[in-house]
């Protein structure tokens, strides 16, 4: 007897929800001088700032297809300038691009983390005053980033903490900012407590239709 029950759709979740495996690539046996064009240099002055950034986070920024972003990567890669990391999500395999003098991620959950503070350059680089952006490592915490910023109010050049945990990690007390993997789980950890830190999540950042980053915060 046929089975007529609607399967139930699954619920939308992020690729860097958590990592189980990570891997790094080699630098190419020769570097090879290359003649860069205007996207490769863009995005060298990009990875520098944020030091991990995805191909996605590229094309936003660059405001160019993947193609012409991998192709300015694989150039920058001949000439030893950056590597990729391969990580295996919870339900994707992804790279994440790093500069060669920056630290690899210590685990895969640390590559997802660096994946999301990535999805929140990309944004933010474009729309917030004053931008900088800085990684905060260190062995005692999981990497986090610091972001510099006008403050509309004070208009004077302000700081803020923005942390990323991961699936059954709880965020750093001192972020102002956090980014949770979905909406569910960011309100199922922070609903009940008083809401004086602005959140948001993968999925809310994913979404590539345009909405301003500062609609793209949660609500609860």
């Amino acid at each position: 007897m046929q089975d007529t029950k609607k399967k139930e759709a699954r619920p939308r979740d992020s690729a860097f929800a958590y990592g189980t495996a990570v891997s790094i690539s080699r630098l190419p046996v020769e570097i090879i001088s290359q003649d860069f064009g205007g996207r490769a240099f863009e995005v060298l002055q990009y990875m520098e700032e944020a030091e991990f950034l995805l191909s996605l986070s590229l094309a936003n920024l660059i405001k160019e297809n993947r193609y012409a972003v991998n192709k300015s990567i694989n150039s920058l890669w001949y000439a030893g300038l950056i590597r990729w990391i391969s990580v295996s999500g919870n339900n994707a395999i992804f790279k994440i691009y790093m500069t060669v003098d920056s630290r690899p991620p210590k685990d895969p959950n640390e590559a997802c983390r660096l994946a999301t503070l990535s999805l929140f350059y990309a944004l933010a680089k474009k729309e917030v005053p004053g931008f900088g952006w800085r990684l905060i490592r260190s062995k005692d915490t999981p990497v986090m980033a610091e972001m510099s910023y006008i403050n509309r109010e004070t208009k004077e050049l302000s700081k803020m903490i923005i942390d990323a945990p991961r699936r059954g990690e709880k965020p750093h007390p001192d972020a102002q900012l956090i980014i949770f993997p979905t909406d569910d789980e960011a309100k199922a950890l922070m609903a009940g407590t008083k809401q004086t830190k602005q959140i948001t999540s993968d999925l809310r950042l994913l979404d590539n239709d345009g909405t301003p980053l500062h609609e793209r915060m949660l609500l609860f």
